[in-house]
């Protein structure tokens, strides 16, 4: 999926009391990130064990955080809206990375955070998809590729579906198919125009990963 609209993790560097979370609001296949220019506002906060460390206008935070011992539980999260006049899908995103951390332990490593991505069958050049027969989409969770500290292994996907922009949400079953991806299946109703996604994954190391996504695609 060419997924404008989905944060993938780029700088998840940390070295003890400083942490660099730099998240592009844009990506597509083959690494592909960036932002959408005018029309577009991002909001980022880093938190430690529940207390707001940092909040920025923007997709990135560098920041010294209050020194602990021990792992702590760290969230970074983000929040991004687009100009509906300019862009049909992908309103409105909210992402949350619940990670844990250990300051003695991080010198230069990547944070164990979780990067979530979709595939969207059968979805046109203008981002929508026939209704008519079952939406099929596939999701991909997963952590850094090596290097990551006190990363884990994902071991669940949970999906729901909105109709109406989020107003009112259904769950549904997200199978494992294999490397890292669950595939989710559902009848859209008739007078329909989109689908709205909100997803979460956990990995066994207590690292996690929510993110809804308003508009994330069309129906036809």
């Amino acid at each position: 999926m060419s997924s404008r609209d989905l944060a993938r993790v780029t700088d998840r560097l940390a070295d003890p009391e400083f942490f660099q979370l730099n998240v592009p609001p844009a990506s597509s296949t083959g690494d592909l990130t960036g932002g959408f220019g005018d029309g577009q506002t991002v909001t980022s906060r880093l938190f430690q064990d529940g207390t707001l460390v940092r909040e920025m206008s923007g997709q990135a935070i560098q920041r010294e955080v209050p020194v602990v011992e021990g792992s702590h539980t760290y969230r970074f999260e983000q929040e991004t809206a687009l100009d509906p006049a300019a862009w049909a899908y992908s309103s409105r995103t909210s992402t949350a990375w619940t990670f844990q951390a250990d300051q003695a332990e991080l010198d230069g490593s990547p944070l164990p955070l979780v990067s979530l991505g979709y595939d969207v069958s059968g979805r046109d050049l203008a981002g929508a998809v026939r209704r008519g027969k079952p939406v099929q989409v596939d999701v991909t969770a997963a952590l850094p590729p090596e290097g990551a500290v006190r990363a884990g292994k994902v071991t669940d996907v949970t999906v729901e579906v909105s109709f109406d922009e989020g107003t009112s949400w259904k769950a549904v079953q997200a199978r494992p198919s294999g490397d890292g991806r669950w595939s989710v299946a559902f009848d859209a109703p008739r007078r329909a125009t989109s689908v709205s996604l909100r997803t979460e994954a956990h990995d066994d190391a207590g690292n996690s990963a929510t993110q809804e996504v308003v508009k994330a695609f069309g129906l036809r």
